[in-house]
C-alpha cells in the first residue's frame, strides 16, 4: 500500500462509521468531467467517498461553480453522517486561492427534497510522505462529514 493510501485509510479510521458500502470515485486525467460517474450511480446511502486530486487535476480549483456541482453530486449519494476524504496537492496554488477554496468547502450547502445538505469539517492533515520525502507541506487530506 502506498504511503498516501495508508494515510487515507488512517484518516477514514479516525471517524466512527458503519462499515458497509464504500464509494470510491476515480476520475482519470483524460476524463472531461461533468461527473458522469456520480450521475450514473442510482443507489444512494454510501458511507464514504474518497477523492484524490480531483479538484486540481480537473482544473476545478478556480471555478467554484464546478466545485459546487461536484460537492452537490457527492451529497446526493451519501448517507447523513457519511465521510468524505478529499486529498489535494495544492503546492502550485497561491495562498489566497487555497484560502478561498477552503472557506468555500467549509460553508458549502445545497438542498435536496426540501432538506439542506452540507458538510461538517472534521479535520485536515498533511500527507506525511509529501512532507518528509518532498518537502511539500501543501499536500493535504481534508476530512468532512455530511449532514442534514
Amino acid at each position: 500500500m502506498s504511503a498516501v493510501a495508508r494515510e487515507i485509510t488512517y484518516a477514514l479510521s479516525l471517524i466512527l462509521m458503519p462499515h458497509t458500502v464504500v464509494l470510491e470515485c476515480y476520475f482519470p486525467h483524460h476524463l472531461q468531467i461533468f461527473y458522469p460517474l456520480l450521475k450514473m450511480i442510482t443507489l444512494v446511502n454510501y458511507d464514504a467517498a474518497v477523492l484524490s486530486n480531483v479538484i486540481t487535476s480537473q482544473k476545478l480549483i478556480e471555478n467554484k461553480q464546478k466545485i459546487a456541482e461536484l460537492l452537490s453530486a457527492l451529497l446526493g449519494v451519501l448517507k447523513p453522517g457519511a465521510v468524505v476524504i478529499i486529498r489535494e496537492n495544492l503546492d502550485q496554488y497561491s495562498a489566497q486561492l487555497i484560502s478561498e477554496v477552503t472557506k468555500f468547502l467549509d460553508v458549502f450547502a445545497t438542498s435536496k427534497d426540501d432538506k439542506v445538505l452540507g458538510f461538517n469539517f472534521y479535520g485536515m492533515n498533511q500527507v506525511q510522505d509529501s512532507m518528509f520525502a518532498h518537502n511539500n507541506f501543501l499536500d493535504v487530506l481534508d476530512t468532512e462529514q455530511s449532514e442534514l
